[in-house]
């Protein structure tokens, strides 16, 4: 703050004392302006957006401040150390409920990462990031995380532990896009009663609630690979629309090993990755990672804007 000496603003206060800054700004305030006008600038201060008002105010506080002999320049850095703070401060109510909750959450994140990145994902949408950026922090941070699964994600995302005892985070069924609720529910409610299913057949038939485009849906994020019958997610497709299809009489009383080889090759790791997005969430690397070593690094120094941003027009 203006008046204030080198060594007082060089003084290190503990996080929790408070600062005498704004003590200092209420005592111009008393000095300067008088009773509702004092109010005034102090809630313009405190409010987003109020330069406006506080240009208003400019006047008054200068003529209070000549009054009281306080020189042009000090009058100056007075006026813009105000104004400044006027461009991020905020009330001290809103700071201490605010510094709670990053306090809280980054204690959570530090000490119980799985849960809480499961809670965070299961009480989407809450804004700011996405639940694709909360996947990636997180396994950043060391956290692993498990594809939705058949035979194991529940309705919602869940936490699992590992062999080595370490606790990973399991997609929940609430993250494969189209697939109604109450298919879901039926889904985890045969699983529940008669045990893990053997076959994309085996699913179709105790969960006729499926339909064939949320069985496409559960194949395309992964979600049948869990099957022993099922190689891969192209192979996962291949058996949902067999599955659904009735056998002609030309390949009726054949068995698996007459009809062929299932003909579609595995997904790429790009193409999983593009299933991954079409289904809202991504445990998987970035869609950047498969082709950065084809980017040539560029120094800031030597970028050139393009033709289009040159004065020349």
């Amino acid at each position: 703050m203006p008046g204030t000496s080198s060594a007082q603003r060089s003084t290190q206060f503990p996080c929790k004392q408070r600062t005498p800054s704004h003590l200092v700004v209420q005592v111009i305030y008393a000095q300067t302006l008088i009773g509702a006008e004092a109010d005034e600038l102090r809630r313009a201060v405190g409010m987003r957006r109020s330069m406006e008002r506080m240009k208003n105010l400019e006047g008054r506080l200068r003529a209070g401040m000549t009054r009281n002999r306080i020189s042009p320049e000090a009058q100056d850095n007075i006026v813009l150390s105000i104004s400044s703070f006027a461009m991020y401060g905020f009330p001290e109510s809103h700071a201490a409920s605010f510094a709670l909750i990053a306090y809280a959450s980054a204690y959570l994140k530090v000490h119980y990462l799985a849960a809480s990145t499961c809670a965070l994902l299961n009480n989407q949408p809450m804004g700011f990031y996405s639940p694709a950026v909360l996947i990636k922090d997180a396994q950043r941070h060391g956290l692993r995380v498990r594809s939705i699964d058949l035979q194991r994600s529940l309705a919602v995302c869940s936490l699992e532990q590992e062999e080595d005892h370490s606790i990973s985070l399991r997609i929940g069924f609430n993250y494969a896009k189209g697939v109604r609720t109450a298919a879901i529910q039926e889904l985890l409610n045969e699983r529940a009663l008669h045990g893990e299913f053997q076959s994309v057949e085996d699913l179709t038939v105790r969960v006729p609630a499926l339909n064939s485009r949320e069985l496409v849906q559960l194949a395309r994020r992964g979600a049948l690979n869990a099957l022993d019958t099922v190689a891969h997610r192209r192979d996962a497709l291949w058996q949902v629309e067999r599955a659904g299809r009735p056998v002609g009489p030309l390949l009726r009383g054949m068995d698996e090993s007459e009809r062929g080889v299932m003909p579609l090759a595995a997904m790429t790791t790009s193409e999983r990755l593009s299933a991954d997005f079409a289904g809202i969430v991504r445990e998987r690397p970035r869609a950047s990672s498969f082709s950065r070593w084809k980017m040539k690094p560029v120094s800031p120094t030597s970028f050139s804007p393009p033709t289009f941003l040159n004065a020349s027009g």
